[in-house]
C-alpha cells in the first residue's frame, strides 16, 4: 500500500514537471514566432489578412475603415459621430456588429496600425479570470516597422495626444463635479436654523387647547 502511494505520488511529480517543460517550450516557440512578427492566432485585427507564411498584409476591402476612423477622430469628430458615420458607410466589426465605443478606442490605441509589432502586451488574467487590456507588461516585444503600417506614425501620434488630452479634460470635469456634489452634500446637512416661537395670550376665562406658544405660521392661520 506504501509503495502504491509513493509511485501515485512519482507520476504526479513527473506529469507537472512534463506538463511544465511542455509548456516553456510551446511560450518559447511563440516568442520565436513573434520576433518574426508572425500572426500568433486569432482574428487579425480590422483592416488585416494574414497570409501564407503567417505575416500580415493590409486589407484592402477594411483598411478603409481603419483610416475614417483615424481621420475623423484627428480633425475633431468624437466616437457619437464616428460611430454614426461607420453605420452609414455600412461598416462592420470583423464579428459582423456595428461599432461600439471599445471597439473604435481599440483601433485609435493599437500600435499595428502605425507598423509597429506588437506581442506579450497586456497582462495575464488575475485569479478570478478577469483581463485588465489596460495593464501593459513591463517589458513586451514590440518591432518598429515590423509590419506594413495603415496609418502614418505623425497621424497615430498626433490620435494618441488628442486622447490624452480627453482623458486629462474627462477627469478635470469629474473632479469638479466631485467637489461641487460635496459642497452641495455638505450644505445639505446643515442643521436648518429653528422656527421661533411667539407667545400666545389667551383671554381670561377662555379655555384653549392650544399651546401657550406658538410658530408664526401657525398664528397667521389662527387669526385668519
Amino acid at each position: 500500500e506504501d509503495y502504491s502511494k509513493f509511485a501515485t505520488i512519482v507520476k504526479a511529480a513527473a506529469a507537472e514537471e512534463t506538463s511544465d517543460n511542455i509548456s516553456k517550450n510551446t511560450r518559447a516557440a511563440l516568442l520565436e514566432s513573434a520576433r518574426q512578427c508572425r500572426h500568433l492566432g486569432g482574428v487579425p485585427p480590422i483592416g488585416y489578412t494574414v497570409n501564407e507564411a503567417g505575416l500580415y498584409e493590409i486589407d484592402p476591402l477594411t483598411a478603409p475603415i481603419v483610416r475614417d476612423i483615424y481621420t475623423l477622430y484627428s480633425s475633431g469628430m468624437g466616437y457619437s459621430y464616428i460611430k454614426k458615420h461607420l453605420r452609414e458607410k455600412g461598416y462592420k466589426t470583423t464579428g459582423g456588429n456595428d461599432f461600439s465605443d471599445t471597439a473604435i478606442h481599440t483601433i485609435l490605441t493599437n500600435q499595428k496600425y502605425k507598423g509597429t509589432y506588437t506581442y506579450d502586451r497586456t497582462a495575464a488574467k488575475d485569479s478570478d479570470g478577469h483581463r485588465n487590456s489596460h495593464k501593459i507588461k513591463p517589458d513586451p516585444i514590440e518591432i518598429p516597422d515590423g509590419m506594413p503600417a495603415i496609418i502614418e506614425p505623425a497621424l497615430f501620434d498626433k490620435v494618441q495626444e488628442k486622447l490624452a488630452q480627453n482623458r486629462r479634460r474627462t477627469a478635470s470635469r469629474t473632479g469638479k463635479n466631485y467637489a461641487s456634489h460635496a459642497v452641495r452634500s455638505a450644505a445639505s446637512l446643515r442643521v436648518a436654523k429653528p422656527t421661533p416661537w411667539i407667545p400666545l395670550r389667551v383671554p381670561a376665562g377662555i379655555t384653549c387647547a392650544i399651546p401657550i406658544r406658538t410658530t408664526p405660521s401657525f398664528l397667521s392661520r389662527l387669526i385668519a
